[in-house]
């Protein structure tokens, strides 16, 4: 079988998140599709199969527009916060190298987008470290 780092990556984060979903008291689904299948979401967490969180893992450097589908994707979703989480793993080994400064240049630009758009209570722009704090503190 061929080498899929990147979408080994993202299976990773899956299944830590279905984890901690369990330790916190909800049910998880991968590949979660939105209201009429208008787009689909890396990791939805329910609660009397609602959606409550929502995961977009970036693997990779995307362009702004790539973000743009998954901030769509939240919108139509609904759930209560939305989480992009950027995979620094997964930068180091995408197609287009790493640059620590340029990954951190990029993560500031989503996040300020992010907080143009008025989109904060709902969305957050995290690292896997941030994320794990944010869960952690969660009494939902």
């Amino acid at each position: 079988m061929k080498p899929r780092p990147l979408k080994d990556i993202i299976e990773k984060y899956q299944r830590k998140l279905e984890k901690w979903a369990k330790l916190k008291g909800f049910t998880s689904e991968r590949e979660y599709y939105t209201k009429n299948k208008c787009g689909r979401i890396d990791q939805v967490w329910l609660k009397n199969d609602k959606p409550v969180y929502a995961f977009e893992i970036e693997a990779s450097y995307r362009t702004r527009k790539h973000y743009k589908g998954s901030l769509f994707n939240f919108i139509l979703l609904g759930a209560k916060r939305n989480f992009l989480i950027f995979s620094i793993e997964g930068c180091k080994k995408s197609n287009y190298g790493w640059d620590k400064g340029e990954f951190m240049n990029h993560f500031n630009s989503i996040k300020n987008c992010i907080k143009e758009a008025k989109l904060t209570k709902k969305v957050s722009v995290c690292t896997e470290k941030e994320l794990k704090s944010f869960i952690e503190r969660l009494t939902e």
